[in-house]
């Protein structure tokens, strides 16, 4: 059975003293404190891999535990730092015995905590501009290189040995230097089938299903068992991936990945599928904004309405100006809403150096997190959290894009979906979605009309026409970047049937002239080439649908009431499927003509 008779079994620990206060890695040492990284799981590993091996050894922990704190000894008395915190590689020989060495440890652990990153089921990305979690999730990330050739799993991929030659092969067809190195990246390997197994040194999970999860490459497909990886799973903080679900060619580059083993704990990671394209991303990578760090006080820069004398978060963000706006808000609120506020908020606020009791980063009493949105998004997103009625936008309101766009923004962003879908429903209630429904707005638009050409100036309480009927284009610069496909078709149509003379800002400048006599706007600076480029290509199909219906029979078909219109491939509004009605004696209007205002 046994391939490389020389090789030992192996496995690698950390040693610091921050892990005699965790509780979690006390009881996974049956309930004694211990400097080291889950060493029971590591004895128990040990003990497997020499017996699936085939040798005939027992190891004790007493005698695991008396190697490592040799090594430990050894190591402290030839460093100047006495609370250095050490990387343990240990040793299992064929006929039992074990020796252990110890190295600096590298990079230190988030907060202290090793485990504290498998809390967050977010995509860290939303937070790198925050100097508070930049810090827990301490960038540059580790590069995670798609191998380019497969491995075959074999007992040398399943158990931790020091035979190595296929990581050796796959670091060097990722352009990795050997073991051990200060280059901060690893080669992912995968199966001959396609399926993910795992890094060179490193277990690895990625943010899946829906609600999100870290999942895990399942053991069947050969990857090591590594205690990091038995402790989360035992947790229910990862679960392992079903058949196929993790597959090479579903790995998107640049996507955040947790990586973890017994040294490192849990660390995040960036999928590259090469060290240039990695060398790219990490030259790309864009630090935290600065911040006052101090503890001044900037009454002034409070927001009005959204700074709370009971609140136990400030949130702060650039205006457009540049100052920073400060905003006292409650965390509870934040979590309720906005699950990925909640993960931001479950990872522990970074302690000042020194002290257990003392936030690194406080301000007006409280935690302090810098956003990286734009302190007129934050307001506009805050005020619908503490006033949900706010989303009731009047109907018609040509603004009403306009207003909600920050609000909008951040509800997709922070995936609060019960407010995007009111801030939905407010918009598509502006554009109809059948014919019907818009027959029934164009008949109020008639009214209005009338109304408005009775008055001398044009104005019914102090508003224009132009004023109380919806604005197409910010409609669809919304709905395109925020993915609304609902209200495009009505949008678009609206906007067919204007100038591009008649713009929203130059008609107000001179109102009298245009607007005074129910002239109808859009503002057309918020569009860009595509949806210019899309409205010419409606435009055009309407004008040859129209031609070609002159030549036809008075015998035609159009589309019932019952029926909507959606937005074909080519940008041109179409008829939805449905059952048509024969006219007679009249000829037949192209389906756009049906949706004039």
């Amino acid at each position: 059975m046994d391939l490389a008779p020389d090789f030992h079994v192996l496995s690698s620990t950390r040693y610091d003293p921050s892990l005699l206060s965790l509780p979690w890695n006390t009881a996974a040492n049956d309930g004694e404190p211990s400097p080291f990284l889950l060493l029971r799981y590591h004895s128990d590993r040990l003990n497997y891999a020499a017996q699936v091996h085939g040798w005939i050894v027992s190891l004790a922990y007493s005698d695991l535990v008396s190697a490592c704190e040799d090594a430990v000894r050894k190591a402290l008395s030839e460093s100047s730092h006495g609370n250095l915190s050490l990387k343990l590689r240990i040793l299992l020989s064929r006929n039992g015995t074990v020796t252990a060495s110890a190295a600096p440890a590298g990079r230190p652990l988030p907060n202290g905590d090793p485990s504290l990153l498998s809390a967050f089921k977010s995509f860290p990305e939303h937070f790198l501009s925050s100097p508070t979690y930049s810090k827990l999730l301490q960038p540059p990330f580790l590069s995670v290189i798609l191998d380019t050739a497969p491995t075959s799993p074999s007992l040398f991929t399943h158990t931790k040995t020091t035979h190595r030659p296929m990581y050796n092969a796959a670091r060097d067809r990722a352009g990795l230097p050997p073991l051990p190195t200060d280059v901060y990246a690893d080669v992912l390997l995968y199966t001959p089938t396609g399926e993910i197994m795992e890094t060179s040194i490193r277990n690895i999970a990625f943010l899946r299903r829906s609600p999100p999860q870290w999942i895990t490459p399942r053991a069947e497909v050969g990857c090591l068992p590594g205690v990091m990886r038995r402790w989360l799973l035992d947790q229910g903080k990862i679960v392992e991936a079903a058949e196929s679900e993790l597959m090479h060619d579903g790995i998107v580059n640049g996507e955040f990945v947790m990586t973890f083993n017994g040294v490192e704990g849990c660390r995040f990671g960036r999928i590259s599928h090469s060290m240039a394209a990695s060398a790219a991303m990490d030259a790309s990578e864009v630090g935290p904004h600065s911040v006052p760090m101090d503890n001044a006080y900037y009454p002034d820069q409070h927001h009005p309405t959204l700074y709370f004398d009971d609140g136990n978060v400030v949130l702060s963000a650039r205006t457009q100006d540049g100052s920073f706006q400060y905003f006292r808000v409650h965390h509870s609120v934040l979590c309720r809403h906005s699950p990925v506020l909640a993960d931001m908020f479950a990872l522990p606020p970074l302690r000042a150096s020194g002290s257990r009791d003392m936030l690194e980063e406080t301000y007006d009493g409280v935690l302090h997190v810098q956003m990286q949105d734009t302190a007129e998004d934050l307001a506009s997103f805050l005020g619908v959290l503490y006033d949900p009625l706010g989303t009731a936008y009047k109907r018609f309101n040509p603004n009403t894009p306009v207003l909600v766009e920050g609000t909008l923004k951040l509800a997709t962003k922070y995936e609060c979906d019960a407010i995007r879908t009111r801030i939905v429903e407010n918009l598509e209630a502006d554009w109809p979605q059948t014919l019907a429904q818009w027959d029934a707005r164009r008949s109020e638009c008639i009214l209005l009309r009338s109304e408005h050409a009775q008055q001398f100036t044009g104005k019914i309480n102090g508003l224009y026409l132009d004023d109380r009927l919806p604005e197409p284009a910010s409609a669809i610069r919304v709905a395109t970047d925020y993915n609304l496909p609902s209200i495009l078709p009505a949008a678009f149509y609206q906007l067919a049937l204007l100038s591009t003379d008649a713009d929203w800002d130059e008609y107000r400048a001179n109102p009298g002239k245009h607007l005074r006599f129910g002239a109808r706007t859009a503002r057309w600076r918020l569009l860009d080439k595509r949806d210019l480029m899309r409205l010419v290509h409606g435009a055009e199909g309407a004008r040859g649908a129209h031609t070609r219906h002159r030549h036809r029979h008075l015998w035609q078909t159009l589309p019932t009431r019952d029926q909507g219109v959606r937005e074909g491939t080519d940008g041109v509004l179409e008829v939805l499927p449905g059952e048509r009605t024969h006219l007679h004696g009249r000829p037949a209007r192209h389906p756009l003509r049906l949706l004039t205002a």
